[in-house]
């Protein structure tokens, strides 16, 4: 007990002494075992356990040290350090490779189970990009917190002049391209298609509803021999062929108006 009293004095006129002169008075006061701080009412303006100056943590002292000068209120740890609470590093700007004992360039990442941040090698990272297939673009896999392939492909690096997707399509607005279109398969749109210029059909096209044509209208071509089929498939050197419903009599097979008139007609007998 006396002991304990002699120390608790002794510690409290070295504390009186630097909060009254904080310079260097060239002693030293050392403790044989434990030293333990009751206090637990400390705040910022009045804490527990106030260092002014440099504290390193552990036996020995490190080979070198990035903190230079005086270095009041500076922490150096020569073991490890856990911190089971928050960590605040408001004046942290980048952790070099050397302050975790290494010469070769790591990159810090979270770990694969999202749980804390590790460091691994730049060969580490350019072997997991290199798995991925050629001018690909990457898609991030969030479960294994790495890129993989995705559906979009391009035949160059830089600008490229074709972009391939290979997968659906869903545009949920505008959907504008500058340029030719080609489109091997379907086409499927489910509202409606507003083409300011021309659009050429090379083969066979299916209307399933209606189709408003406005302007100068051509079907077929008389050099090519093109012929024209309505309710039937077009026939060779036919311009033109039509059938009608023609089941009951006047059936109407085709009607022709003048303005609101109708001029001409098509009729079973």
């Amino acid at each position: 007990m006396k002991r304990l009293i002699a120390a608790v004095f002794a510690l409290t006129c070295m504390l009186t002494l630097a909060r009254s002169a904080r310079a260097d008075q060239g002693t030293l006061f050392g403790i044989a075992d434990d030293l333990t701080v009751q206090g637990t009412d400390g705040t910022y303006g009045d804490a527990d356990v106030e260092i002014y100056g440099l504290t390193v943590l552990g036996p020995t002292r490190p080979v070198s040290t990035r903190i230079t000068g005086a270095m009041p209120g500076s922490l150096i740890v020569t073991g490890s350090l856990e911190v089971s609470g928050s960590a605040y590093l408001p004046a942290l700007n980048k952790i070099m490779p050397s302050d975790i004992g290494t010469n070769s360039a790591k990159i810090l990442r979270v770990n694969s189970d999202g749980t804390a941040l590790e460091y691994v090698s730049a060969n580490e990272i350019s072997s997991t990009a290199n798995t991925l297939t050629d001018k690909t673009v990457p898609l991030w896999n969030n479960t294994d917190k790495k890129f993989v392939d995705s559906a979009i492909t391009q035949d160059a690096f830089g600008t490229p002049s074709l972009v391939t997707i290979s997968t659906n399509v869903l545009a949920s607005g505008k959907f504008h391209v500058v340029g030719d279109a080609t489109l091997d398969a379907k086409l499927n749109v489910a509202g409606d298609v507003d083409m300011a210029s021309k659009l050429t059909v090379h083969n066979d096209a299916t209307f399933v509803s209606s189709v408003t044509v406005q302007g100068r209208t051509q079907l077929g071509d008389v050099a090519t021999d093109d012929g024209v089929g309505i309710n039937t498939p077009a026939v060779a050197g036919v311009a033109l062929k039509v059938v009608g419903k023609g089941v009951a009599k006047d059936d109407y097979t085709a009607q022709f108006y003048s303005g609101t008139n109708l001029a001409a007609w098509i009729i079973k007998k």
